[in-house]
């Protein structure tokens, strides 16, 4: 499967929260996106739980109810 630019719009304050999380982990931010939307579709369908660096997420954490 190729990849396909995509523009997105984000807050610059998350850009800045989660470059260290990114830069931790030896990815960048687009491949965490990607990640993370991989995830939550697979988990939608039972097939995975989520990996540990994406409940660090700020966003995550604050609505671990979800997941």
């Amino acid at each position: 499967m190729s990849n396909t630019k995509l523009t997105l719009n984000i807050n610059e304050e998350i850009i800045v929260k989660e470059k260290p999380l990114a830069k931790h982990h030896k990815i960048s931010l687009s491949k965490m996106v990607e990640h993370y939307l991989s995830c939550l579709s697979k988990q939608a369908k039972g097939d995975t739980a989520l990996p540990g660096w994406i409940k660090e997420l700020p966003a995550v954490k604050k609505n671990n109810s979800r997941f």
